[in-house]
């Protein structure tokens, strides 16, 4: 007999999709974990279009790679991804979650927090060693074009390369990736402890809310120079950008 998972008790955020992790939990009997396989029930909006030919194929990357489970595509259409999100919100007060879910990252998650049905995984990134990864393959593209690092203000991209998922506000948060593997996070104030505590971050650098000092193209710019010194950049050029006056960024 095949097992679903039942109790939902871990989120993961991925690039543009979140998916929260079910338990080894056993709807028959049977010993626990995941080793005799079973089903695992992805659940989306993505049912159409290149969102579709996304899910088929991460459908082919995990049916290779885990033969023992079965792969149920539990995509609901419709709505732009509302008529989705009711379909979960029903399954989640019965008790019958799929053994993953797709949401936004950031403020999204916060019903399903304070409802209990999710937890974070930054004690299994702590065991796995998972904070302390870094991607080389963009190491090297710095190194290979001659930069002192790179900004990224996407959303999604700072989940991806630092853990620290947010919603996208008038208060900019922008993740500095130095050429040395240095990763520092521009924060404003109230989120210092969020970042602090959530993220695999080298430093983290705050800002005051306007009309506060240091503005946040204050602290970026100070953050950048300091990016650049390490990567050896020329010391005029260093100078430069550390008496560049501020230019307000309309954010």
């Amino acid at each position: 007999m095949k097992r679903t998972s039942r109790t939902l008790v871990a989120a993961l955020a991925t690039a543009g999709l979140l998916t929260l992790a079910a338990c080894g939990g056993d709807d028959g009997g049977g010993d626990e974990g995941d080793s005799a396989g079973g089903e695992v029930e992805v659940f989306t909006w993505w049912a159409e279009g290149s969102e579709k030919e996304g899910l088929d194929a991460l459908v082919g990357v995990f049916s290779d790679q885990n033969p023992d489970f079965e792969f149920v595509n539990g995509a609901v259409a419709g709505g732009a991804g509302s008529d989705a999100k009711n379909v979960l919100a029903s399954r989640l007060q019965t008790n019958d979650p799929p053994a993953t879910f797709q949401a936004h990252a950031g403020a999204e998650l916060s019903d399903y927090i304070d409802q209990g049905q999710i937890e974070g995984l930054s004690a299994m990134y702590d065991e796995k060693g998972w904070s302390e990864l870094f991607p080389e393959g963009l190491l090297e593209r710095l190194e290979g074009e001659g930069l002192s690092g790179v900004v990224l203000f996407d959303p999604f991209y700072v989940l991806y390369y630092a853990g620290f998922a947010f919603a996208p506000t008038e208060r900019p948060i922008a993740l500095v990736l130095a050429a040395d593997g240095t990763r520092t996070l521009v924060v404003p104030r109230l989120e210092v402890e969020h970042a602090e505590t959530k993220a695999a971050l080298d430093r983290v650098e705050q800002y005051d809310e306007y009309p506060g000092e240091p503005r946040a193209e204050t602290v970026l710019e100070r953050v950048l120079a300091d990016a650049a010194e390490a990567a050896d950049a020329p010391v005029d050029y260093v100078r430069a950008l550390r008496g560049r006056p501020c230019r307000s960024t309309g954010l």
